[in-house]
């Protein structure tokens, strides 16, 4: 076996590695209600905003996606947006002008599903 083909060997990512890790995410996405250290809240924030960062670089690196999997990257983009402003709001920093912004947005998605 030559060392090219060892490394890959090696390396080889399987699917059940990836069903493991998609299970940590998903824990990592909760919120919990009782969240009162403002020091957790921001690092949920960061992994969220860091995640959402991730799957729009994903879209842009794949433009040939189908229409069905793009849609679904993008509604799973709002809602880890919308965590991040449950978040927000757990922590005390949403200002009254960020408040009515969301308020905007949420509104216009609605009259978007209808």
């Amino acid at each position: 076996m030559n060392i090219e083909t060892e490394i890959r060997t090696l390396n080889k990512i399987g699917q059940n590695e990836l069903k493991g890790i998609s299970d940590i995410l998903f824990h990592s996405f909760e919120i919990k209600k009782d969240y009162r250290d403002k020091k957790t809240i921001n690092k949920k924030e960061f992994l969220i905003e860091g995640f959402v960062e991730y799957l729009k670089k994903y879209l842009e690196l794949n433009p040939k996606m189908s229409r069905k999997d793009k849609l679904e990257i993008i509604h799973f983009i709002d809602k880890l947006k919308i965590q991040t402003e449950i978040l927000e709001l757990l922590s005390g920093n949403l200002t009254e002008s960020g408040i009515t912004i969301a308020g905007k947005r949420l509104g216009k998605k609605s009259q978007s599903a209808f």
